[in-house]
């Protein structure tokens, strides 16, 4: 259920509510991915879920602080919960951190 950015953003911003105490306003997020790898795909589901995910966090009054999305390659990322730091590599590309 929690697989796609429609209801997979909600049920977090429900999860760390309940769990943690923690108000929408006071979140930051970054977005990462939402490539078109397979060709053989008409509908352009990145695309989809990044509007999405950014219609869900300005409802929520979440910032947005960082995203990279897009492209016609797959992304690999490594999320640091301690600094916040992504370290995001679209296949064949070099990393970055953000």
């Amino acid at each position: 259920r929690t697989r796609y950015a429609d209801t997979g953003i909600s049920d977090l911003i429900t999860s760390l509510q309940n769990d943690y105490h923690i108000a929408p306003k006071d979140f930051t997020a970054k977005i990462v991915g939402g490539a078109k790898v397979l060709a053989a795909i008409t509908a352009n589901i990145g695309e989809e879920n990044e509007s999405f995910a950014k219609q869900i966090l300005s409802k929520n009054e979440i910032t947005l602080i960082a995203f990279r999305t897009g492209g016609n390659k797959g992304y690999s990322l490594d999320f640091d919960l301690t600094t916040g730091l992504v370290k995001c590599k679209r296949f064949g590309e070099q990393e970055e951190i953000f």
